[in-house]
């Protein structure tokens, strides 16, 4: 009915994590085919801007050169640090001087001695140094900034590698790359390790066309040719962690360059090779079906091979970019349930979720993926308790233990949840009408707690979840409302139905008046980008709320031009809400603003519905009968197209009896609809409706008694 969480903007990032990419570089960025040598052309075509670079590194080190009286390294006068920092254009090995990057604990020793060596930096001990600068800040994460002298000095060597880019072999492109991208993943993901090196290295942006990344861009794809399988991959997930798609040549992105590139060695790409460029392309809206097609088949033909993180990450790149292939999940499903021990918990969650958001329901391996995570529930974090239950509401599976488990955990931990783990949480209990009101009313808590925290799509998706759940949470209910009066603007046209027909669905106090008032400009205003569900949803709930708004509702406004627009739109259980928002008008003595053909379209509708009976209404019909009165069963009232559960005659006048269920009720709240039933009956038809509720007629032993009591208490 509603869209799934998330799926909010912060959704899907928190549910799609990637794969973790800390390889040591002897092992992981090397291959046989990235060891090629320059050719002589490429040779010949780097010394036509041989001055160019050298002219480029002297602006830069002059530019970033920090003052002699501030130096530590007992530097000599400006002409002689001017010839230091100028290092070979070419150099093949790294100078013997020049000691390895590995040797260093600390950013600040690492930096002040590449900064003292510069003169003997060259590509390989440039590529070092910035892999060995990522991992002491993803080790160390300071949290007290770089002295200034050492930011002065980062400067000069990022000057130096920038000024080098055309320099780099494949290798060493890949690496730096790869550690320049984990530092600004960092710093987005709200670490803020080290903002200095974050600004240097981003500044105005990563999409500035003279970043150090297009720069780096321009060099691969001109050699593309030249990188192996590792090497491509690692560029990849680079920019993605970069959060960068490049432009280059020929009116192309980088990635466009590069999916042409695998496509002719797709055969070459190992299990994880394959999984991470799926993962990579989904994550930056890269599309390239032909590149999915081939990673499809080349993992079909190597899916024993796979190992847990592989198959989760494929499976979420596929699901991401919408690519829906059966058969590879097939095989994906078969080839985890023969390893399911294996998967780490984030693992687990991130496959449940690919199949969910492609809508494959493959049963036998949600089977064996509850028994998993059941058995395993006290090592999942509240993020991977969201995401799995979300999967299986989703995709309409049942697991009750599991869910049972969730609960469990998910009380228990609960100061542990965030916005986001709390609204999808909710959503994926209310969706699979599962049960759980101590869950509910931990949720409500931690809510209000956090109310400021929580985002326009999580607020909508809690109140969504109570009211689908017929939890009628007074509190947590007047809390949202205030908070959505003061942030009114930050939510979109659906998240602003949501919330109108929650209130209305569960109707939980005058404060419900206050906000369909307050709403009703934000509604005007959010008309042209609505379709055929916000137009019902909002009619219906300003019916059932009984707050008139002239300015929305008047002839010819332009929330009811947009349902003339679409009335071949809506779908039959939207007709029935307008038809109830029809009855409104006239309940009100307003001006129908719809013409009768749309009115008669409306009632057709509403009036198709079956009735249902239940052992309750034939036990309460019965009893009727036995204090001599005659029922006439499932009475349609034609005027207003509303069917009674039974029409009864006393003393000369027509009394509507309704037999009220669970269903009918939140708590022992009656529902909006309800109430918008009973009241447009006697307000239009002029018949007063007296409910039997469920818990009075299960607990009275003299049934007869109590139906002349309540038929008595109408006069």
């Amino acid at each position: 009915m509603f869209s799934t969480p998330s799926a909010s903007r912060n959704n899907n990032d928190a549910i799609q994590h990637g794969p973790s990419y800390n390889d040591k570089r002897s092992n992981s960025m090397r291959d046989s085919s990235e060891q090629t040598p320059r050719s002589g052309a490429e040779m010949q075509s780097t010394t036509t801007q041989a001055h160019l670079n050298t002219t480029r590194r002297e602006e830069f080190l002059k530019r970033f050169e920090p003052p002699p009286k501030r130096s530590r390294f007992d530097l000599k006068d400006e002409s002689s640090r001017s010839r230091e920092a100028k290092f070979p254009r070419k150099c093949n090995k790294q100078s013997k001087s020049c000691p390895s990057m590995k040797s260093f604990n600390t950013i600040q020793e690492l930096v002040r001695c590449a900064f003292k060596n510069r003169a003997q930096m060259n590509s390989s001990s440039l590529a070092a140094f910035w892999h060995q600068a990522s991992c002491l800040l993803i080790r160390d994460s300071p949290s007290q900034c770089l002295e200034p002298i050492i930011c002065r000095e980062m400067q000069c060597l990022y000057a130096m590698t920038y000024a080098s880019v055309d320099d780099f072999g494949t290798i060493h492109i890949s690496e730096i790359l790869n550690a320049m991208g984990n530092i600004v993943k960092r710093d987005r993901k709200g670490s803020h390790c080290e903002a200095f090196l974050y600004d240097l290295l981003v500044g105005n942006g990563v999409a500035s066309k003279d970043s150090i990344f297009h720069a780096f861009a321009n060099i691969i794809v001109r050699r593309l040719d030249k990188f192996g399988t590792r090497a491509i991959v690692n560029v990849a997930m680079a920019f993605v962690h970069i959060g960068l798609l490049p432009e280059c040549s020929e009116g192309k992105n980088l990635f466009d360059h590069i999916a042409r590139r695998v496509l002719r060695s797709i055969a070459h790409f190992s299990p994880e090779g394959l999984s991470k460029l799926a993962w990579s392309f989904a994550k930056v809206n890269a599309r390239s079906p032909q590149l999915f097609a081939a990673i499809a088949e080349a993992s079909k033909r190597c899916m024993k091979e796979f190992n847990p993180q592989s198959i989760s990450i494929m499976l979420w790149g596929f699901a991401r970019n919408e690519e829906r292939y059966v058969q590879l999940f097939e095989m994906a499903a078969k080839k985890a349930m023969s390893c399911l021990s294996e998967f780490k918990p984030q693992e687990l969650t991130n496959t449940v979720h690919a199949f969910a958001t492609s809508k494959q329901a493959n049963r036998t391996f949600f089977q064996k993926v509850g028994e998993e995570a059941e058995a395993r529930i006290e090592s999942f974090i509240p993020q991977n308790l969201a995401n799995i239950v979300w999967a299986y509401s989703t995709l309409g599976l049942s697991h009750p233990r599991l869910f049972k488990a969730v609960a469990k955990k998910a009380i228990s931990s609960s100061s542990h949840f965030g916005s986001q783990e709390l609204s999808t949480t909710a959503w994926a209990f209310a969706t699979a009408k599962v049960d759980k009101p101590n869950l509910f009313h931990v949720i409500a808590e931690n809510t209000m707690a956090k109310l400021d925290k929580f985002e326009p799509q999580h607020l909508s998706n809690i109140v969504w979840a109570f009211a689908t759940s017929k939890i009628p949470h007074r509190c947590l209910f007047d809390a949202v409302a205030d908070s959505v009066l003061r942030r009114q603007t930050e939510f979109s046209p659906r998240q602003i139905s949501t919330l109108i027909w929650s209130y209305a669905y569960v109707p939980v106090g005058s404060v419900n008046m206050h906000l369909y008032s307050e709403l009703e400009s934000i509604v005007i205003a959010s008309v042209d980008a609505c379709d055929s569900q916000f137009l019902a949803n909002i009619a219906w709930s300003y019916a059932v709320a009984n707050v008139q708004a002239p300015c929305l509702f008047q002839n010819r406004s332009a929330f009811v031009n947009a349902i003339l627009s679409r009335q071949d739109e809506f779908s039959l259980r939207e007709l029935c809400q307008l038809h109830q928002w029809i009855l409104w008008q006239k309940e009100i003595k307003s001006e129908i603003p719809v013409p009768s053909s749309f009115q008669q379209l409306c009632y057709n509708a509403y009036t198709k519905r079956l009735p249902t009976s239940s052992s309750f209404q034939k036990s309460v019909i019965s009893e009727l009968k036995s204090i001599g009165l005659e029922p006439q069963e499932e009475y349609l009232l034609a005027g207003c197209g509303y069917m009674l559960d039974a029409l009864v005659e006393v003393n000369g006048e027509a009394v509507g009896i309704e037999v009220d269920g669970p269903s009918h009720f939140a708590g022992r709240e009656p529902l909006g609809k309800m109430k918008l039933k009973h009241r447009q009956v006697l307000n239009i038809e002029g018949i007063r409706v007296v409910s039997i509720p469920y818990w009075k007629w299960d607990g009275n032993s003299n049934k007869q008694e109590y139906l002349k009591s309540k038929l008595d208490m109408i006069y």
